[in-house]
């Protein structure tokens, strides 16, 4: 968080886009790489006690409770020590340490005893051979964090189950006494644990998403995976068009606020019971609702009036994946094998209604089949995730690899690895950081400073929230010069409400192409034409960047027919630029539309607007600058005069404005000048294109002089290659 107090020293990326591509294919395997087969993974050897005959676990008294909950280690009140021989090792498939009679006498109600494991292990069977007490087995660590496992009533040979109760090495277990004798003693005549240890003894052996193949057997972890509690939460509700209705359009459901699992293997009824609880929701309207950790959803049963569902989830990872689709009343929709994570959005919405004479629909009931899905710690102590570890450090298996990752310098820039995380930048990449300095002035803007190297540009982007990057990065400030050895820039957003800044280095120059035919391109594509052009990169339809080959104007959003998109002035003028400046990056937006008018690119209009949109989508990663604009444009206004100048001017002032920059290069190129047939005239509009500079600063002309057209109109392959050298020399001429 951003301290008004003094100046802040922050570490951000130059700006390198990293881009996960998450998989819809949602499968497990172990964590050291171990494959899940179905038939030998954890899933079934898990239960086989004869699996892992031979391994001994250890648990060790690690500390004490108090009745309040404190541990004694931490100032809580001093509580006699268990003699549990030692680290108390408990051989599989024979008996424990059982020599723990009447250590407890002295322990009050409420207090107890902290274990630590060695090794992962299944906890079996939990065997309290206790005096009228009653005890709660509390597991405490960050993945199970005050997960009760069992409550009883204990008597003299009670039993408590805790099968299915899977703890990784480290993880501590709290054991807590709740009521007492009548003698105000606790006598705990014998404590026995069955530990079944895995057969995963070179990583932890629990589950983690990966990318591939195929899980095919939902039966094992359906059974082996410890069940809790499960919240499921309707947060919303989905109109006919899909939008949300957070004030209620659609009537809201009545499920009682949340719905736990409770630890069953019962099918849930989310919708409590009856079958008119969406009578008023009309076809395509439904509900969102979310989950509070990950689950595994077994199946999904519709019981409707002939009503069609569609089950969709709605997040990073499964984005509009389609889980269900039915149209019979009882129809059953299997879910096996569907992995969603918590804080997932479910969106459940009806396709159809139940019959004419219903006003909406009806569901007699609805039930989700769930299993919970708990990986080991899927973050080190700095809160960096393991997954983006595995981005950037192979091999990583145990806890203590990934920390000791987390903990590293492996680029030697002198930021450890999770310090990198928190600010964005590529922890094996030293050129991957910028030292930032934000220094608040008296009226809430802030200075910010950084390193920089003369030649090189630089953007100022700001963020409220890096934990949840509830607003993105935006950008303020972009095409920045940068000095040498330190830059400055004093931001226009108030420190309050930035909180945090981000420097990036900008490698992609954006050029945006605008205007008609002749930019567009209609000269036939040759074979020295065939070539990419080394070092650009072309603005898609995916608002992605690839390799830019012709014809560059096929990614327009207001093109003509893809077939009349062939060579125009950007593939020389491309090719002229990374001669001159071979070091900088170019990437093109090229988004022109034959046969149109000046009036046609105003203020507001389809055409300025989709030019506007298209660059600002191509500068969302923050790793690009707007370094120019290249207009051709005026075969549809060549009769006009000072008007179209006037127009011109204004198209400039504009494009500025809502691009951010009021400096921004502009060049404008003329019409052709060859007139091939007597019928093709002087366009007097070419005497007012020439004069751009004399009324908008910044600005310059591409002649045409000298090139020849193929129809009068439109220029030829040898015309369109010179033109864009001519937008070139005409851009560098602005530096």
């Amino acid at each position: 968080m951003f301290d008004r107090t003094r100046p802040i020293a922050l570490c951000f990326a130059a700006a390198l886009a990293l881009c996960a591509e998450v998989s819809a294919n949602a499968v497990f395997s172990f964590t050291d790489g171990t494959a899940f087969d179905g038939s030998t993974g954890i899933g079934v050897s898990m239960t086989q006690t004869d699996a892992v005959s031979s391994v001994i676990v250890n648990m060790t008294t690690v500390d004490i409770i108090d009745w309040e909950g404190d541990l004694a280690s931490e100032g809580g009140p001093d509580v006699p020590t268990l003699n549990i021989g030692g680290s108390g090792g408990l051989a599989v498939n024979s008996t424990p340490n059982t020599n723990w009679s009447n250590e407890a006498t002295s322990i009050n109600p409420g207090e107890g005893w902290v274990f630590k494991f060695d090794v992962d292990v299944n906890l079996v069977e939990l065997d309290f051979a206790s005096q009228g007490t009653d005890v709660v087995v509390v597991l405490s660590s960050p993945a199970f964090a005050d997960k009760t496992l069992d409550y009883a009533h204990g008597d003299a040979n009670n039993t408590h189950s805790l099968d299915d109760a899977f703890v990784e090495a480290g993880t501590e277990i709290t054991l807590q006494f709740t009521s007492y004798i009548a003698d105000d003693v606790l006598r705990l005549s014998s404590f026995t644990i069955e530990a079944l240890a895995t057969t995963n003894t070179t990583g932890t052996a629990i589950f983690n998403f990966v990318d591939g193949g195929e899980f095919d057997n939902p039966a094992a972890i359906g059974s082996s995976m410890t069940r809790s509690d499960i919240t499921i939460t309707t947060i919303d509700l989905i109109g006919q068009d899909g939008s949300l209705n957070s004030t209620g359009a659609a009537h809201r459901l009545n499920i009682y606020g949340s719905y736990n699992a409770l630890g069953l293997n019962d099918a849930i009824d989310l919708l409590g019971i009856g079958t008119t609880e969406l009578r008023d929701f009309n076809p395509g309207e439904g509900w969102v609702m979310s989950f509070d950790r990950n689950v595994h959803l077994v199946e999904l049963d519709m019981f409707g009036q002939d009503a069609g569902a569609e089950m969709t989830v709605s997040s990073s990872a499964f984005s509009d994946f389609v889980l269900a689709d039915g149209v019979n009343a009882e129809d059953i929709h299997s879910l096996a094998n569907t992995f969603v994570a918590a804080g997932t959005e479910i969106t459940f919405r009806m396709t159809s209604a139940t019959n004419a004479a219903d006003t909406g629909l009806s569901i007699s009931s609805l039930t989700v089949v769930l299993a919970t899905n708990q990986p080991a710690a899927t973050e080190t102590i700095h809160g960096t995730p393991y997954v983006w570890l595995d981005q950037f450090f192979q091999g990583l298996e145990t806890e203590a690899d990934y920390l000791n990752a987390d903990e590293s310098d492996s680029d030697g820039d002198s930021m450890l690895t999770w310090k990198e995380y928190l600010a964005g930048t590529i922890p094996t990449n030293s050129a991957s950081l910028l030292e930032v300095n934000a220094t608040e002035l008296a009226d809430t803007n802030c200075i910010v400073s950084w390193q920089s190297v003369t030649g090189k540009y630089y953007s100022v982007m700001v963020e409220t929230n890096l934990v949840a990057f509830s607003n993105g990065w935006k950008t303020v400030a972009n095409n920045i010069q940068g000095l040498e050895t330190e830059t400055a820039y004093t931001t226009t957003v108030a420190s309050a409400s930035a909180a945090f800044y981000k420097v990036g280095i900008e490698k992609r120059a954006i050029y945006l192409l605008i205007g008609q035919s002749n930019m567009a391109g209609r000269a036939p594509i040759e074979t020295q034409d065939e070539a990419p052009v080394v070092g650009c990169e072309l603005f898609n339809s995916s608002n992605g960047w690839e390799t830019a080959t012709n014809p560059l104007n096929r990614y327009s959003t207001i093109r003509k027919d893809i077939s009349l998109q062939n060579l125009g002035p950007g593939y020389g003028f491309a090719q002229r630029m990374r001669e001159v400046q071979p070091e900088i990056h170019l990437g093109l937006v090229v988004n022109a539309r034959g046969g149109t008018s000046i009036s046609e690119w105003e203020k507001g209009t389809t055409y300025y607007n989709e030019a506007i949109s298209r660059v600002q989508s191509a500068l969302k990663d923050g790793n690009s600058r707007l370094a120019g604009i290249l207009w051709h444009q005026g075969e549809g206004n060549s009769s006009q005069t000072t008007s179209y100048l006037n127009s011109l001017a204004q198209l400039v002032a504009d494009f500025r404005a809502d691009l951010g920059d009021p400096d921004l290069p502009f060049v404008a190129g003329q019409l052709e000048q060859d007139d091939v047939t007597p019928e093709v005239k002087e366009r007097p509009v070419n005497d007012y294109i020439i004069l751009l500079p004399t009324v908008s600063s910044n600005t310059a002309v591409a002649t045409t002089e000298g090139l020849l057209t193929m129809d009068g109109t439109h220029f030829d392959s040898a015309g369109q290659r010179e033109l864009g050298r001519r937008y070139a020399e005409a851009l560098l001429s602005l530096e």
